[in-house]
């Protein structure tokens, strides 16, 4: 199924309604449209993020970041989806399928990213270990990201994290024109601590 049919077969009430369950962290079966290799398909779902932005009286997040927090996601396949300005706190990601999804702007502070394909992804101006008001709180938590796949995703402009490893993670062929990714890549598949490792550079 080409990309243009999995965003098309998203009736604008069903995407909502996925949107809302997939950030708020509820039952996504019924809004799906069946398994794709034992994952949810939830293809090409474009975000109603609009309908997020508005009401909430924080300033932190930005008001111009839908807010996720302490959300679990396993075994999904957004390919394609388009997720953009997610702010995603203390979240646990598994088995999950992002390839050539929309995640502009994406940040995530002390998550879990385990087994997660992010192939040709585009992730521009990402923040992958940024920390939230109610982090500072309490004692930090780091983030990880173990085993996930960032084959040609587009990380331009985008952040790292000095509090977040990266352990057994592919990053062949991405698109960054920041030294912080260029230097790292050839080695963060093998290399636990990027913060102790980059201050070695």
């Amino acid at each position: 199924m080409k990309f243009a049919e999995l965003r098309s077969r998203w009736a604008p009430e069903r995407a909502a309604d996925a949107f809302a369950r997939l950030t708020t962290g509820r039952d996504l079966a019924p809004v799906a449209f069946g398994e794709v290799d034992g994952r949810l398909d939830l293809r090409g779902l474009p975000g109603d993020l609009d309908a997020f932005r508005s009401g909430r009286s924080d300033a932190y997040p930005p008001l111009d970041y839908v807010d996720v927090r302490d959300t679990t996601w396993e075994h999904l396949d957004l390919t394609a989806a388009a997720l953009p300005a997610l702010w995603l706190s203390r979240c646990t990601i598994v088995g999950s399928i992002f390839a050539r999804a929309d995640l502009t702007s994406w940040t995530t502070a002390g998550c879990t990213v385990r087994s997660c394909s992010f192939e040709h992804a585009v992730l521009y101006a990402c923040s992958l270990g940024a920390e939230t008001r109610s982090l500072l709180r309490r004692k930090r938590r780091p983030g990880l990201f173990e085993d996930c796949d960032f084959t040609g995703a587009d990380v331009r402009r985008g952040y790292p994290g000095t509090t977040t490893t990266y352990c057994r993670c592919t990053f062949e062929r991405f698109r960054s024109t920041d030294s912080w990714w260029l230097d790292a890549a050839p080695d963060v598949a093998e290399r636990r601590d990027w913060q102790a490792w980059t201050a070695q550079r």
